[in-house]
Formats: structure tokens, C-alpha cells, sequence
């Protein structure tokens, strides 16, 4: 399976196209997207885009096209928190993802760690992720997000579920 992290916008190949920023002119329906368009929107280049099922990137740019307001929130929230996001290339520092395209119902915000290990890397991974897991909670909580844990035994278990603004 893909890592769902390494798939985000933040992660655009190099050589991808910038996603569509025009303020003037809407993108097109994804459903009445030219692969072309489709392709610039997902940010890959060619070669790349040819990997992928067309059903799996619509999904995928509906989604992130659909929660891009609410996560630009949660990166502005975290970011004034004091955290950063995860260097999604791999070549720096960890810190938090804000995933858009794995769920219709929320986004999913998690934390990965980079660098230097003391001890075996998957229980100094655990270890670390069961702090920062519910610390980002608590944080997207206290920023006024409706943000939980998901629980064991669902898909992404442990990570944090981000479903929009609390209403007070």
C-alpha cells in the first residue's frame, strides 16, 4: 500500500505542475476534467499519472479539493501552535501531516519523527507517535476543531480525525 502522507499536495514531485490557483476561473467538475487537467491538479507529472486509475484520482483530487479550506486551517492552527509540518520528501525533520484524500467524512491529521534514535526505530516511532498522536488532539481541540482519535480496530487507528469547526 501507498503511504497516504507521502500523497499529499506538499508532496508534489518536482517536476509536477503547480495545482490550479487561478482566482479567476473555477476549475472544471472533476467528472468533466481532461486527464490533462486532472494531471496538473494532482500536481505529477506525466510519467507518474499514468501510474494511477482515473477513478482513483478523482477520488483522491475531490477529496483534497473538498477539505483544502479546513486543512489550510489546521496547518494555520498547528503552525501557530509551535509545530511544523513533516518534511514529506524525507530528507529533514518530522512533525505533523494533514491528509485530505483518505476519508470523505473528516481529515486526518498525524505525526511522524525523523532523525536520530536511541533506541530500536519501531518502538522509538511507537513511543513518540503516542505522545504527539493525542497532544495534536488536544491542540485541534483547544483551536475550536471537532477532533478525536480514531480508535482501534478502524482504518488509520490512532491518528487524529479532524471533522471540521466545533460549533459553541
Amino acid at each position: 500500500m501507498t503511504d497516504p502522507f507521502l500523497l499529499s499536495p506538499d508532496g508534489a514531485e518536482p517536476d509536477a505542475p503547480p495545482f490550479f490557483t487561478s482566482s479567476v476561473e473555477s476549475p472544471p467538475s472533476v467528472s468533466e476534467a481532461t486527464d490533462e487537467d486532472l494531471r496538473c491538479r494532482l500536481g505529477v507529472s506525466r510519467a507518474t499519472y499514468a501510474l494511477f486509475d482515473r477513478a482513483f484520482v478523482e477520488e483522491y483530487v475531490t477529496l483534497t479539493e473538498m477539505h483544502a479550506p479546513l486543512a489550510a486551517e489546521i496547518d494555520e492552527a498547528l503552525t501557530a501552535a509551535g509545530l511544523h509540518a513533516a518534511d514529506e520528501r524525507g530528507g529533514g525533520s518530522g512533525g505533523f501531516h494533514v491528509v485530505t484524500w483518505i476519508r470523505a467524512d473528516a481529515i486526518v491529521v498525524s505525526w511522524s519523527r525523523r532523525g536520530a534514535m536511541t533506541m530500536a526505530p519501531e518502538e522509538f516511532d511507537d513511543r513518540i507517535e503516542s505522545v504527539m498522536r493525542p497532544a495534536l488532539a488536544a491542540l485541534l481541540d483547544l483551536a475550536g476543531f471537532d477532533a478525536r482519535i480514531i480508535p482501534a480496530g478502524e482504518d488509520d487507528a490512532g491518528c487524529v480525525a479532524v471533522y471540521g469547526r466545533r460549533s459553541e
